[in-house]
């Protein structure tokens, strides 16, 4: 595979050069447990992630995924109902159910902010390569819980120290 990558600005001065780089996936990361406790949640191997998913969780984290669920409830009802408001074409309602869509979203964006504090929560999309706890565990802070592959690919260039 052959990639040429150009990145000019008005002044600047290009330089050709052949560049021959291996591609290879992303090496492999381990997630640990940000908090201690009983293992209740693990997703399973082969499991593709996006951002934002929960990976793994101990008891400390029941909580507030408890809450994030309602919360994520509630917000969907308010964005039906303000839905159905704007087909009915009455702004001063139609305004008030946008600010509960908004109020929602800030409270949903706020407990997916504090979880990451309390559970493995995936910061890039990929895919389960292994568990490393079970369900029912009990795991101290920083035990591995699971290895993770990152979507996407590397290429290392390597370039003449003549340029």
């Amino acid at each position: 595979m052959r990639a040429r990558v150009l990145v000019a600005k008005n002044t600047a001065v290009l330089r050709w050069f052949d560049g021959i780089a291996p591609v290879e996936a992303l090496p492999s990361q381990v997630l640990s447990f940000p908090a201690g406790g009983k293992v209740i949640r693990i997703a399973s191997p082969g499991s593709a992630l996006r951002p934002g998913d929960v990976v793994a969780a101990t008891d400390a984290a029941s909580s507030l995924l408890a809450d994030l669920a309602r919360l994520q409830e509630r917000l969907a009802y308010f964005e039906q109902l303000a839905e159905g408001i704007r087909d009915t074409g009455d702004e001063k309602r139609a305004a008030a159910a946008r600010a509960r869509v908004e109020l929602g979203a800030g409270l949903v964006g706020q407990a997916q902010a504090a979880l990451p504090r309390v559970a493995v929560v995936a910061q890039a999309s990929g895919q389960i390569e292994a568990t490393l706890a079970s369900l029912g565990q009990t795991v101290r802070v920083g035990a591995p819980a699971v290895r993770l592959r990152p979507a996407g690919w590397r290429a290392v260039f390597e370039l003449p120290r003549t340029l």
